[in-house]
């Protein structure tokens, strides 16, 4: 359990062992704490769907339970999507003696009111893009906010290899990801396909490579999975990858492509794009959202949008859950289109992009390898006592939370019907009870 009275250090709760994005941040996350000197605990927490524990690189520094973690600080990477349950399901990790930092991912500049109720149980709120700064400025008070550049490398010796993933010598190769736990709708790989098949109608020289992340959890077809398949069905040159790769080899894939595309309608950050780039690859990308803290006109091909309804296939990317102001990009595809017809016909051009890219990358990592909001977060844990908190860590608000949650999830029928038991053991129940 957090010691803030203790040394300042960092406990690390996420799904540090999982092969998902979320997974490669918490471990740049921790790498750079460790590489700054700090103590680090690690609690991991399985995202589900057999996708923890595929890298134990920190495992040393794992523990069995919450009450073994022994710094100051509980940084908390993580998705924000299970936050209210989270807390609700251990508020010991929130009593009033502890000190909690959320460096959390999200992709759309709304936050529903639950989601806000379980942030304000947080000391301090990460921003890793510009865009998610925004997104907490505007939703919430009281709560101080840091920027973070996002800890980030790519691991030294990741080399092409056509041979291995079957993409001709002599081709123009595109890739883009998706993984259906993210919502094929906002990673979008339907715009990258009808991009391709746009810019180039009966070109054999190139390609598109579609990779599926987690696209079989537990041995079955994820739901969301056969619409992507049949969208790349209609044309031979587009190939589906649905092998689980360990992270050097997702790597080694965009080596291995020409042009990265990722149309997407919202990212919180964009870690493909980000990847890519460091890796010298020319991206293709919506201009709207997270991957902006990083890329410009300059360093990458932005293509334009306009601003449209979100409409997820995931219940966290739907109006219905997030409201009616939930927004996110529609990227153009005549606009991709072009992109992917000028890079393919312009070797000189590509190189000439990617190497802008990665000078680029290069010195967004050399200042996420400071880990400067570590710096800030100890300025703040220094004089917290100074200052009356306005964190809220009654039982009334645990009792708040739980309620908001339930009336966020459950349908109008069964909030009716737990108003009714309410009314009845308000006026009538509670006299069996006394008597």
């Amino acid at each position: 359990m957090a010691k803030p009275d203790g040394v300042f250090g960092f406990n690390v709760i996420g799904p540090v062992s999982s092969n998902i994005g979320l997974g490669v941040i918490a471990r740049n996350v921790v790498r750079v704490l460790a590489k700054r000197g700090y103590p680090v605990a690690l609690l991991d927490i399985d995202p589900g769907w057999g996708r923890g524990g595929r890298d134990l690189t920190y495992q040393r520094l794992l523990v069995d339970a919450e009450t073994d973690l022994p710094d100051g600080i509980n940084l908390h990477v993580s998705s924000i999507t299970e936050l209210p349950e989270f807390v609700i399901n251990h508020p010991k990790l929130f009593g009033p003696k502890t000190f909690n930092v959320g460096f959390f991912m999200w992709e759309l500049p709304v936050l529903p009111p639950v989601w806000k109720c379980a942030l304000e149980f947080f000391d301090v709120l990460i921003a890793g893009s510009d865009f998610l700064r925004g997104t907490f400025e505007n939703a919430l008070s009281l709560i101080p906010i840091i920027s973070a550049t996002q800890p980030f490398e790519v691991p030294k010796g990741v080399r092409s290899d056509r041979l291995r993933f079957e993409i001709p010598k002599d081709v123009v190769a595109f890739v883009c990801i998706v993984d259906p736990m993210s919502d094929p709708e906002r990673k979008n790989p339907f715009g990258a396909i009808d991009a391709f098949l746009k810019a180039f109608r009966s070109n054999d020289q190139v390609r598109l490579v579609v990779k599926l992340n987690n696209a079989s959890p537990n041995g079955k077809d994820h739901r969301l999975i056969p619409k992507v398949r049949a969208h790349c069905q209609v044309d031979p040159r587009i190939r589906v990858i649905d092998e689980v790769l360990n992270y050097r080899d997702v790597l080694s894939l965009y080596a291995s492509c020409d042009v990265f595309i990722a149309l997407h309608r919202s990212e919180g950050i964009g870690l493909g794009p980000l990847e890519a780039m460091a890796l010298g690859k020319p991206v293709i990308a919506t201009g709207w959202s997270g991957n902006m803290t990083y890329m410009d006109h300059c360093n990458s091909c932005v293509v334009r949008y306009r601003l449209i309804p979100a409409a997820g296939s995931i219940r966290f990317y739907t109006r219905q859950f997030l409201g009616e102001e939930a927004v996110w990009a529609d990227p153009d595809i005549e606009h991709a289109a072009a992109w992917m017809k000028r890079l393919a016909g312009d070797a000189q051009l590509r190189a000439a992009i990617g190497r802008r890219a990665a000078e680029s990358i290069a010195a967004f990592i050399a200042d996420g390898e400071c880990a400067r909001f570590a710096d800030e977060l100890h300025e703040i844990w220094q004089n917290r006592k100074l200052v009356p908190s306005d964190r809220r860590y009654q039982e009334r608000d645990l009792s708040e939370l739980r309620e908001a949650a339930f009336e966020h999830t459950a349908s109008r029928a069964e909030i009716i019907a737990r108003k009714g038991r309410r009314m009845l053991d308000r006026h009538l129940l509670w006299r069996f009870r006394r008597s």
